[in-house]
């Protein structure tokens, strides 16, 4: 019986642990609600005086608040274009890093001699800015100081090359490691406009034929825009 009465109590105890858990509880969550509200109540506020301060000001005071308000808008535009710059230059120099990584590996590695195959397959998508829309492009990647140049196609913006050559390369002479491929619009009369361009670093992918699409880069009124794309084997 003692038994029993013990373990009676101790349930009642449990309940009432339980039911001051359950008020405590109810009791921070209506405190939460009352502070939410009384925020809510204070943002209206600040709303409804600002806007009955923007009535009552003067032709002076409605200027020089636009002003300020302008001058934040600027400012804030400013502190963007900032932070994007320096996500921009910090990309570049993890590109750098990363590029600097894969020279020491392919330097520490026994390639000395080899040849490397670049079959040009097609240009796709070249931005149109000529006015009739269309581009008369060939491709012209070089490498160390050998230039190659693709054969030039007519008043189109996407194009089927499949033009093949292989190059070189000594790691023990060739100081190059990347193969720089442009893409170029063909004029009668002038200087050929640069389409785009990139650079491939080969080493990436010896003793692979690796199919790839690169995106062409542009210059001048589309400087670090896509301007095209370049499907290639190498």
């Amino acid at each position: 019986m003692e038994e029993d009465e013990k373990a009676k109590l101790e349930a009642e105890d449990e309940d009432e642990k339980k039911q001051r858990e359950v008020g405590e509880q109810q009791e921070l969550d209506g405190m939460a609600k009352e502070e939410e509200e009384e925020e809510e109540e204070e943002e209206e506020e600040d709303g409804k005086a600002k806007e009955d301060a923007i009535q009552r000001e003067t032709g002076e005071e409605r200027e020089a608040r636009e002003l300020r308000e302008e001058q934040e808008r600027r400012q804030k535009e400013e502190e963007d274009e900032k932070r994007r710059m320096e996500e921009m230059e910090q990309a570049e120099r993890d590109g750098l890093r990363k590029e600097s990584e894969e020279l020491d590996f392919i330097n520490s590695q026994n390639y000395v001699v080899g040849a490397i195959r670049v079959n040009i397959q097609s240009v796709n998508d070249l931005t149109r800015t000529d006015l009739d829309g269309l581009f008369d492009p060939y491709v012209v990647y070089r490498f160390e100081q050998k230039t190659y140049r693709s054969k030039s196609a007519n008043n189109t913006v996407n194009f089927v090359y499949n033009e093949e050559n292989v190059l070189q390369f000594d790691r023990l002479e060739n100081q190059e490691r990347l193969i720089n491929i442009e893409v170029f619009d063909y004029d009668i009369i002038g200087n050929d406009d640069v389409i785009g361009r990139f650079k491939v670093p080969f080493y990436k992918y010896v003793n692979t034929d690796a199919h790839l699409t690169m995106d062409l880069i542009g210059e001048g009124p589309l400087k670090d825009q896509r301007t095209g794309k370049v499907n290639f084997i190498i």
